[in-house]
């Protein structure tokens, strides 16, 4: 039974915004909620989560340079001392956040043999994604930005070859907004939606942009569930998400 999780954890700022000066023990005791809550997730071998907005580094706007954030250096050490891998993006570039990926040590979750998306050198959009697979299934772990320069190299992409599951934040409301065309778009690449619209992930905004979408030709035998939850111990501004593949 695969279960795979998203979650923006707005930078572990808790329901602050961008901007805000992150102290060094708030930092720590959000960190500590967060593994708490990833420790009840990703029980088995088989599970992963997909977590959006992980502190990176730090812009000087005086100099105009990036900086080392403490902060990631830490995230990074807390939890492969503690029984986890962290699949970090293979194009990371300068970025105050990142997206990454979690998945127990002796898991079979690795990085995606044979690379998906195109990059190239310093891509814009390389902090914001991890490609993985399990066996002959394939993962693409995401934070949109949300302009069609990255939808469109996410489209083009897919012309060749296709990731069996994309898991993430979306940046798409197909309420409104300006990208709220994309999950139809996304739809007519043979995916499957699996959150409705109606459901409320992002409760800042009061839209609902975390998603899963799964390949129409991906066979499923046994089922899947799919759960939304509003977070306590862990604040964030979006909902934990996950699919589970039974």
């Amino acid at each position: 039974m695969m279960r795979i999780f998203t979650l923006n954890i707005n930078g572990l700022r808790g329901l602050e915004k961008m901007g805000y000066v992150l102290p060094e023990e708030e930092f720590e005791t959000n960190l500590r909620c967060l593994k708490e809550l990833i420790d009840e997730s990703i029980n088995d071998t088989e599970s992963i989560i997909i977590l959006q907005e992980v502190p990176h580094k730090i812009w000087d706007r005086i100099y105009r340079t990036w900086h080392e954030n403490a902060f990631y250096e830490r995230f990074i050490s807390y939890f492969e001392e503690n029984d986890y891998r962290v699949f970090r993006p293979k194009h990371l570039i300068d970025s105050r956040q990142c997206t990454v990926a979690l998945s127990k040590k002796d898991s079979l979750w690795k990085y995606i043999d044979r690379e998906i998306i195109s990059y190239e050198k310093g891509y814009p959009y390389g902090n914001r994604m991890v490609e993985l697979q399990y066996g002959d299934l394939t993962l693409l772990g995401l934070h949109m930005k949300p302009n069609d320069e990255m939808w469109n190299m996410i489209f083009n992409s897919y012309k060749e070859r296709k990731h069996t599951i994309l898991a993430g934040d979306f940046n798409a409301y197909e309420c409104r907004g300006e990208m709220r065309d994309k999950p139809q778009q996304l739809r007519g690449c043979q995916y499957i939606t699996l959150i409705p619209c109606n459901v409320i992930t992002d409760f800042r905004d009061k839209s609902s942009i975390d998603n899963f979408f799964i390949s129409s030709a991906y066979e499923i035998t046994n089922g899947i569930d799919i759960k939304v939850a509003k977070l306590e111990k862990f604040k964030t501004d979006h909902a934990l998400c996950m699919f589970e593949i039974k």
